[in-house]
């Protein structure tokens, strides 16, 4: 799909999700004790696994250097579309 590695910032997200196991740390994986269930929309999507994101080379706005985004108790649904990284737990992880 044209928008898989796509990322969205959103407001309302209470987790981050991503469609893509590429960037994780393999050894961050939390088995997922129960069945997970992310809606969108009208589907039910199955979170597969859980664990510590990293997005590279991010830019810093307050000195412009690249740095890397270590995101973690991120899930993996295979079958979403776009990424999600949470506007709320950003602010939280930053407090």
């Amino acid at each position: 799909h044209l928008l898989s590695e796509s990322t969205l910032l959103d407001n309302y997200s209470t987790m981050y999700l991503v469609n893509s196991i590429k960037l994780f740390n393999p050894r961050s994986f939390i088995k997922v004790q129960v069945n997970i269930i992310v809606k969108a929309s009208t589907s039910s999507l199955l979170v597969i696994k859980q664990g510590t994101y990293i997005f590279k080379s991010i830019v810093n706005k307050h000195n412009k250097k690249k740095v890397d985004l270590v995101l973690n108790n991120v899930v993996i649904v295979k079958e979403f579309i776009i990424n999600i990284v949470s506007k709320a737990l950003l602010y939280k992880k930053r407090a």
